[in-house]
């Protein structure tokens, strides 16, 4: 072998036959040291002369025919580092020695075949013609030594497809597919058979991938010892995974269906890792294709695995349905029961109602992958159980209708769509097959609501669907209106929920079309609906409130209120409910009924019939008035106004007639303040109304009541009179009235008090007694004598309201009437109690400085006059806060050129001011020196100025 056989052919023959002789002879003695001439062998496959290769390969057969385990995991090693090498030969020499390795012992070749067949599959792509060739002719080898006839017979073929795939692959899995088995596979046949499946599903063949797919299953079942597949799953599990993931759902498909029958092939025990595989891609944010392929597999698994399996499996998947933090875990989890019904089949079916409600709970993830993925999961079990089990689908799906969620609402009408479509539109039928009546009728309503609802895509579908199941819309709607009333009512009364508006909206929305196309059908049948509603839950808010808002929603669907005997029959009961927004809404249903002309007298006597049943509920009568005050208001601003003033006497002549005879309590008074904007100007043309005057006044000046609650009521009312008063003829008359408070004996205080009040209000809110300003100026003023506090408080602040309201152009006509009151105090009190209060002056100082700055020169002397009189009669703690204001406006006038006469008032209050020594003065000295320097320096001023 060494060197001198190196060129001499014959040595080299005999020195192989002589270790083909060893290895026969002494058998597994000789392994020892064939293990170390191996090399030497090797190379006579690379020889140039065949004798020596001849003899190479038959020393080698017989070496590998005798070689033991532990030889051959010695030997493996140096063979598939020969077949890596570069140089030619070796790798030949090497490939010529594994197919050789087909004569190993059944156990030794059970245990490396498969890795011996992998390294020969890959050199059949080699570039070389001669390495090409001797791995065919090494598949040959192992290709002969296969017992399973039906390969043995197909063999030639399954070698050609591994060396021309793409010719001829398709050729063997096609003969591998049709091929009957009558017999196990053995491990050779594996050896062929697993690089086909591999190389099937590697390529980019849809077709070849389902085939090589399908074969999977195949051996599985024909391989008599599960553990014979195991060698392979390394080559195989990998080309699985990657079909797995595939594009192509029926390539997906076929892929899931494979690894499930692998599973069960190889057992529990030994399908651990893959299990654990096929979980891990679910719990893993890879792409949607991938997770939909684990899916599958996974349902293949359980569904290989048996019902026990998947009752030990079922918990941790309901688990993972309902993953709070992950989408993708719910959307993988919930893909598993896209599956399970398809490969379960009649096994699933026990455990339908278990695993139907998680999968409709997904319906209402607001991830619209999950959404999806339960919506698809719902439709396969409706293909698969929709006549068997009907009734489990369908109670869900309609509670699902009425969902607050519009998707939730689109998907389980599209669901139900699909089932009716299955049951061969079995609604159509008087006597349903799969569906009770009951269940019919509850379809029927909620295809009826959901035509109403604000979604077009779930409106068209709802029309369409009640439009292919409903010939008879009348006749039906007649058939089915309890259970619709019961259901609209049972969705409105649930409204104040959170969640729940949207629905009740729609019910609503349901209602109102019921009774604008079908009124006159059913509004009987609708208002004794609601009337036995209250009759028996009466006390409950959420019932009550249903009844109103339904109430509400007739009434804006029905053109005519045709039936308001039966709307004012049912509100009569509400009418002063605590809640306020059945207040509200029973105010909008006599507003929608009173703007009907002939309805609104109705009304008013309605709630005056009311009035009268709650005279003594304070707060009920509050909330009548209420009503009473919006009715008019509308009445008032409707198109028949005219004709107004002649109905209000006729709906409230026969309450205010009977309030003038009688003593007034707090609730009548408060009905006359509600009816003071639509009666003002009939309180001096009708005795009686002049005589609830005289019982408010009364009541205002009566010592004992004017703090009470009925007293301020009566003052609201005489407050608020004059302010709706219209024509000139009612506020000449009310002035009167007015002013003839002070002029009784009786009460004088009170009276006073009552006048400043009301001439305070009166001036504030309206401009309506303004041309009788100087009047009440003149009266307030003549307060001012007064010397309770209380009355110079609102002596002043209704004088300060008359100012306001009077433009200070005309303040001077107030001040004309002004000064003659207080000269008329001056004389006989030689004081002036009104100034020597907090913030007294206010008024008096307005007009008298707009005065002296803007009108004409005598009502300027009678300002600067007036002037005097602040400071001469105002003690000096409540003359401080004006020094500033009255020491600036009379220097401002003595600087200006204005005649003697006025100069000589502004410096003797300029002398009055200087003379009550206040410190606010202090700042004003520097310019007040100045001026009377510049007064007694001007040549055209007056001697009694100068000495002044």
């Amino acid at each position: 072998f060494k060197e001198k056989s190196k060129t001499d052919s014959i040595q080299k023959e005999g020195s192989l036959h002589c270790v083909m002789a060893l290895c026969n002879i002494l058998g597994k003695s000789f392994e020892y040291f064939a293990l170390q001439i191996m090399p030497h062998i090797l190379m006579g496959f690379g020889d140039s002369k065949e004798n020596v290769r001849e003899a190479a390969q038959k020393a080698c057969k017989a070496f590998m025919k005798h070689l033991s385990r532990q030889g051959v995991k010695k030997i493996l090693p140096i063979l598939l580092e020969g077949v890596n090498s570069d140089n030619w030969r070796s790798k030949l020499a090497s490939v010529e020695a594994l197919g050789n390795m087909a004569h190993l012992g059944p156990k030794q070749l059970s245990s490396y075949l498969p890795e011996i067949v992998s390294c020969i599959k890959e050199i059949l792509n080699d570039t070389h013609p001669k390495i090409q060739k001797a791995g065919g002719q090494a598949l040959s080898n192992i290709g002969s030594v296969i017992k399973n006839p039906e390969i043995s017979y197909i063999s030639a073929h399954l070698i050609e497809g591994l060396k021309d795939p793409t010719n001829k692959l398709n050729h063997a899995l096609n003969l591998l597919l049709k091929e009957r088995f009558c017999h196990a596979i053995d491990t050779a046949s594996l050896s062929l058979i697993v690089p086909i499946i591999e190389v099937g599903l590697r390529l980019q063949d849809n077709k070849l991938k389902k085939m090589a797919s399908q074969l999977v299953g195949n051996i599985c079942k024909l391989t008599m010892n599960p553990n014979d597949l195991l060698p392979y799953m390394d080559i195989i599990l990998p080309a699985l995974k990657i079909s797995l993931s595939d594009a192509i759902p029926e390539v997906r498909g076929s892929a899931a269906k494979a690894i499930g029958t692998l599973s069960k092939g190889l057992g529990l025990d030994n399908s651990k890792d893959l299990i654990t595989w096929i979980k891990d891609v679910l719990q893993t944010n890879a792409s949607t294709i991938e997770r939909s392929g684990a899916a599958h597999a996974y349902a293949e698994v359980i569904a290989a695995h048996g019902t026990k399996y998947f009752e030990d499996e079922l918990n941790g998947i309901i688990e993972m349905t309902r993953h709070p933090d992950f989408a993708y875990i719910r959307e993988s989890y919930i893909g598993v029961f896209v599956y399970l019904p398809s490969c379960f089949t009649h096994e699933f079916e026990k455990y339908f109602n278990l695993c139907l409600p998680l999968v409709l709970e997904a319906l209402s993830d607001e991830v619209m992958d999950v959404h999806n993925a339960a919506k698809r999961v719902v439709m396969i079990c409706i293909k698969i159980y929709g006549k068997t089990k009907t009734k489990s689908l369908l109670d869900p799906l309609l509670q699902k209708l009425y969902s607050s969620e519009w998707k939730l609402r689109e998907s389980s009408l599209f669901l139900i769509s699909e089932l009716l479509h299955l049951l061969e539109q079995d609604l159509i039928r008087e006597k349903p097959r799969y569906v009770t009546e009951d269940e019919k009728a509850d379809i029927l309503v909620a295809l009826f609501i959901l035509k109403c609802d604000e979604n077009e895509t779930i409106n068209d579908s709802a029309s369409k669907c009640w439009k292919a199941v409903v010939d008879n819309q009348p006749r039906t709607l007649r058939a089915i209106l309890d259970k619709l009333l019961n259901k609209i009512f049972t969705l409105v009364s649930k409204q104040d929920l959170k969640d729940q508006s949207e629905i009740a909206e729609i019910a609503l929305t349901t209602l109102g079309d019921l009774c604008s196309k079908f009124g006159d059908r059913f509004m009987k049948d609708i208002f004794d609906f609601l009337e036995i509603q209250l009759k028996e839950d009466g006390e409950d808010d959420m019932v009550i409130k249903a009844v109103i808002i339904s109430l509400w929603e007739i009434n804006q669907s029905v053109k005519k209120s045709s039936y308001y005997d039966r709307v004012l029959r049912i509100v009569s009961t509400q009418i002063c409910s605590d809640d306020p927004a059945i207040q509200e809404l029973t105010a909008k249903i006599l507003h929608k009924i009173a703007q009907e002309p002939d309805l609104v007298q109705a009304v008013a006597k309605f709630l005056l019939k009311e009035l009268k049943k709650v005279e003594n509920e304070p707060e009920k009568v509050t909330i009548t008035l209420s009503m009473l005050d919006l009715l008019l208001k509308i009445r008032k601003t409707s198109p028949c106004r005219m004709d107004f003033n002649l109905e209000v006497p006729r709906f409230t002549q026969d309450m205010i007639y009977t309030f003038g005879e009688e003593p007034l309590n707090p609730m009548k008074i408060q009905c006359l303040i509600t009816m003071i904007p639509y009666m003002a100007d009939m309180t001096f043309s009708e005795i009686r109304f002049r005589r609830l005057m005289d019982q408010m006044v009364a009541i205002c000046i009566n010592q004992e009541l004017c703090n009470e609650e009925l007293g301020k009521k009566a003052l609201a009312h005489l407050c608020a009179l004059s302010n709706q008063f219209e024509k000139l003829e009612s506020i000449k008359k009310f002035n009167e009235f007015l002013q003839g408070l002070i002029e009784y004996p009786d009460n004088q205080y009170c009276r006073k008090l009552l006048f400043a009040r009301m001439s305070q209000s009166n001036f504030k809110e309206s401009q309506k007694l303004l041309d009788y300003s100087q009047e009440y100026f003149a009266s307030l003023c003549d307060m001012l004598s007064n010397n309770n506090p209380e009355l110079l408080k609102e002596a002043n602040m209704a004088m300060n309201a008359v100012v306001a309201a009077v433009e200070k152009e005309r303040h001077y006509e107030l001040l004309h009437v002004g000064k003659a009151s207080l000269n008329s105090t001056i004389d006989v009190l030689h004081s002036i109690p009104g100034f020597n209060v907090a913030k007294g002056l206010d008024a008096i100082y307005t007009v008298a400085v707009n005065t002296l700055l803007h009108s004409e020169m005598d009502m300027r002397i009678m300002a600067a006059e007036t002037y005097k009189h602040m400071i001469e009669y105002t003690e000096k703690k409540f003359l401080e806060s004006y020094v500033s204001k009255i020491a600036g406006s009379l220097i401002r006038v003595a600087n200006d050129k204005f005649p003697d006469n006025l100069k000589l008032q502004i410096f003797e209050g300029i002398d009055l001011l200087l003379k009550k020594g206040c410190m606010t003065l202090r700042a004003f000295l520097p310019p007040l020196q100045t001026t009377l320097v510049k007064a007694i320096s001007d040549p055209f001023t007056c001697e009694a100025v100068k000495d002044l």
